[in-house]
């Protein structure tokens, strides 16, 4: 059930994963292995705990966490070319200890209820990580925009409000991202746009900085009726307050710091065609490194999108 993929972790599963844990497996860059901290647990336990409940908290890694030591194990006796080595990463016992705690929650999830999430997530998930792997093996090329599917869905807000569209995007290569977004009226004209490259972070921080970036954007811009949809369903109900994952970070207690202001100001879901403005937007954020732009009109990489996607919507409202 979904519930189980995103309760908080508690410590008693901590300590039975790390208890678990073959001891005599090879040590990390740290250079301790899993066996050090069970045999010195009424030490070090306190800590352990922390540091992992931390990451499940915060969604942040520490680098050092995150680092390997890569060890070459002969593939035959008395090797003499790099072919006959195996090449191994080594992984620290805390990033061994969370990654287990991922993978008995996903086979509890997916044996409990194996449509655990919509099908139409899975696809979306399925098409953002292939489009990901595109960009991380060609940088200079951007992932295809599904430009029909994205002008049949996009769909303007109701008159008087502006509906803002955002986004992340994520190389899964290097962990580098940025977030972009886009607002327009009933019309589905373009009122004003944004990239911002984040940085190294995870999918659904990125996603909740988009979300963060786009409210700043609102209320600056002067909206005070706005529509902000997001095709991450996690990160809509997080902003709804109908999900417990990361409520104690900054980063969701400034959101909702935002959603509190007096303006009306609704998020939610939508599918990813309907987002493709905003995805493009990320992607150039991504590309170009930008720390903060504004545009007032299109850019040309989404002009001919924004165009398409408004005629489509004003001829729904005329055969309407």
């Amino acid at each position: 059930m979904q519930e189980s993929l995103v309760a908080p972790v508690t410590l008693k599963e901590i300590k039975d994963v790390i208890f678990a844990m073959n001891g005599n497996k090879a040590p990390g860059s740290d250079g301790y292995s899993a066996r050090f901290f069970q045999a010195s647990w009424s030490i070090v336990g306190e800590e352990f705990l922390r540091a992992v409940q931390f990451f499940f908290s915060n969604c942040y890694l520490p680098d050092a966490f995150n680092s390997t030591i890569i060890t070459l194990v002969p593939k035959v006796a008395g090797p003499v070319k790099a072919t006959e080595f195996r090449p191994i990463s080594c992984c620290n016992t805390v990033y061994k200890c969370i990654t287990k705690i991922l993978t008995n929650r996903l086979k509890q999830g997916c044996s409990l209820d194996t449509e655990f999430v919509e099908r139409e997530s899975v696809l979306d998930w399925s098409t953002r990580f292939i489009e990901d792997c595109i960009i991380a093996y060609n940088p200079l090329r951007t992932a295809p925009t599904v430009m029909q599917s994205s002008v049949r869905s996009w769909e303007g807000p109701p008159h008087g409000w502006v509906k803002g569209n955002m986004d992340d995007v994520v190389n899964v290569s290097n962990g580098r991202a940025a977030v972009g977004g886009v607002f327009r009226d009933a019309d589905g004209m373009w009122l004003q746009g944004f990239v911002r490259f984040i940085g190294r972070s995870s999918v659904l921080v990125v996603e909740l900085w988009a979300i963060r970036e786009g409210l700043n954007q609102a209320w600056n811009g002067g909206f005070r009726q706005v529509e902000l949809e997001t095709d991450n369903a996690e990160a809509a109900r997080i902003c709804n307050g109908l999900s417990t994952v990361m409520q104690s970070s900054v980063l969701v207690s400034d959101i909702q710091e935002w959603l509190q202001r007096s303006w009306h100001v609704r998020v939610r879901y939508v599918d990813r065609a309907s987002n493709a403005v905003a995805d493009t937007l990320a992607k150039l954020g991504q590309r170009t490194l930008l720390q903060g732009g504004y545009f007032r009109h299109p850019p040309g990489e989404v002009l001919a999108l924004v165009e398409a996607e408004q005629r489509h919507w004003e001829d729904r409202i005329l055969g309407a």
